[in-house]
């Protein structure tokens, strides 16, 4: 070949990196985008929620979770043997001694201290550490503040981007109402970062949340029926209902499988404007809305 020849082969790599340049700029200026806009979005979380912060309004636990075991998760229950929360491996029962806990929380064990390392650094145990406190071995929580904070930090800030236009859309059909959200799964359990239970196994079930918008009158007919217990919140429920600005608030009752049920007011997330533009995508969609948190 003749020396021009060489040259215009030998630009080629160049031609190459060059572009290869310029889409790694386009994607990094889509990532960008992308960033921004959810920086925007939790912008506008906080402005809402800095105007109006969650109330709670009335708290009950139903008679089914009296004796305590429904409070308990079914895999703590039928399964006590406690493994490794990094490898999985079994050594002792969750009473017994030979895996050691974390220090913090006294739940987490392990059987290696490079399991705890990287349980702790990797598998975010020290993002969670404070949760398991909380639950403790058995899965249940000793105060009503620890259960409101896993109702808002377990639950509520999972599907919110969800719940507001659900709300909006319905209220805009139906009139007033309340989200009625109930789970098959324990407050305990919802209340996680990621579904391994004090067990260190992983739960079987998905842990989700199944939401109707729900007016008084579908509440005496529908949901008294079924769970007459349920009629001891209907003073404040109704008051509740009567009061709340559908374009701030939103009104919800909350059930959970371990019988603790609680009724509180929170502010509408996203704001109602995108909230409204959001609804329309629950026309011609049934009443019910099913949400697994883990992958919200």
């Amino acid at each position: 070949r003749n020396s021009s020849e060489v040259q215009r082969t030998s630009s080629y790599p160049l031609l190459i990196i060059l572009e290869q340049s310029q889409n790694m700029d386009k994607e990094q200026e889509a990532t960008a985008k992308k960033i921004q806009r959810g920086k925007d979005a939790m912008k506008n979380i906080e402005e809402v929620a800095s105007r109006k912060q969650i109330e709670f309004l009335q708290d009950i636990n139903l008679s089914y979770a009296g004796d305590n075991k429904a409070s308990i998760s079914k895999d703590v229950m039928e399964e006590v043997v406690q493994v490794c929360f990094t490898c999985k491996s079994s050594k002792t029962s969750i009473e017994g001694a030979k895996l050691f806990n974390c220090a913090k929380c006294r739940v987490a064990a392990y059987c290696s201290k490079q399991c705890q390392v990287m349980d702790w650094k990797k598998a975010g145990h020290k993002l969670a550490c404070e949760q398991y406190a909380k639950v403790g071995k058995h899965m249940t929580f000793k105060h009503i503040n620890d259960k409101r904070e896993a109702i808002v930090d377990g639950v509520l800030s999972r599907i919110r981007f969800y719940s507001g236009p659900f709300a909006v859309h319905h209220h805009s059909k139906q009139g007033r109402g309340f989200l009625f959200i109930q789970s098959e799964c324990t407050l305990a359990e919802m209340s996680l970062m990621k579904p391994t239970l004090s067990t260190g196994k992983v739960m079987e079930m998905d842990r989700s949340v199944l939401i109707h918008f729900l007016t008084m009158g579908e509440y005496d007919q529908e949901l008294c029926r079924d769970d007459f217990e349920l009629a001891v919140m209907r003073e404040k429920l109704k008051d509740a209902v009567g009061r709340y600005d559908f374009k701030t608030e939103l009104v919800i009752l909350a059930r959970f499988r371990c019988g603790h049920v609680s009724l509180l007011m929170a502010p509408l997330v996203p704001d109602y404007g995108i909230s409204l533009k959001l609804s329309e995508d629950y026309n011609g969609r049934p009443g019910a809305m099913q949400l697994n948190i883990d992958s919200t």
